[in-house]
């Protein structure tokens, strides 16, 4: 069996469940994910100014497709920054994924 590192499977793991599109800003922990997705090329990476803006991208993305939207960001003030955007979408049922790293 060939292996792959955990962040190479997660890449595959979302593009095999449709994701084609991730929404985020790139940071120093998050960083093999990335490599990941550069590496793989099959997921498109759109890079936001803010990560409360990459919640509300991937919440339009996932309602204008009917698909998942996903985002993500490094730890810290990036992760924190999610929450206000999840905090707009908690009473509306969507489907949004957003990830972190953790030290």
């Amino acid at each position: 069996m060939p292996k792959m590192s955990a962040m190479d499977a997660a890449v595959s793991i979302l593009y095999d469940e449709g994701v084609r599109h991730i929404f985020g800003i790139p940071g120093a922990g998050i960083l093999p994910f990335y490599q990941s997705l550069k590496n793989q090329a099959k997921i498109k990476h759109m890079v936001c100014r803010h990560e409360e803006g990459a919640i509300h991208m991937a919440d339009g993305y996932a309602r204008a497709i009917g698909n998942i939207g996903v985002c993500a960001a490094t730890s810290g003030p990036g992760a924190s920054n999610f929450i206000t955007g999840l905090e707009f979408l908690g009473p509306l049922e969507r489907y949004l994924l957003g990830f972190s790293e953790d030290y």
